[in-house]
């Protein structure tokens, strides 16, 4: 339904400019508007079909959906609280934010599938084992170290 919305939204937006402005200068545009926006209604399908398998493969090793609220909960908590933390430091670069969140997120699903198979209890304390949220906290520090790791890539800034 998002696919058909976004899509549809595009044409309806492309019909409105060729329909109002006849000049021949945006008539001109008009052919290179259809193919950006046929450009990102294929980007839009293929992207809504990886999410759908990687979505399958997910559910082929989880038992409910608790276990989708929870990988959840760690993937926001990882991905998102150092990027805007960033936001407020004038030395944080693009390079930084952009590692962080991408550290954190692969890191916080391999950390959820070694707790949720009880491997990674052997090598945290068992206060952060009985709470199962170690998983955040691994994927959070790792999130931190590649933040950290990055500082001397200095290119462009997070603004």
């Amino acid at each position: 339904a998002s696919f058909m919305s976004i899509s549809w939204s595009c044409a309806y937006a492309v019909q409105l400019i060729y329909w109002y402005d006849l000049s021949s200068l945006r008539l001109l545009a008009i052919p290179w508007l259809i193919v950006m926006v046929l450009y990102y209604i294929l980007i839009q399908y293929f992207h809504s079909a990886g999410t759908v398998i990687l979505a399958y493969i997910y559910a082929l090793f989880t038992d409910s959906l608790w276990d989708i609220f929870y990988l959840s909960s760690g993937i926001l908590t990882t991905t998102i609280f150092i990027p805007m933390v960033a936001l407020f430091q004038k030395n944080s670069t693009k390079v930084q934010v952009q590692s962080a969140a991408t550290a954190g997120f692969i890191s916080t699903f391999i950390f959820y599938f070694l707790e949720k198979n009880g491997i990674l209890q052997r090598f945290q304390p068992e206060w952060l084992s009985d709470t199962g949220l170690g998983y955040i906290m691994w994927g959070f520090l790792v999130s931190f170290v590649a933040y950290s790791a990055t500082k001397k890539l200095r290119k462009s800034g997070t603004r």
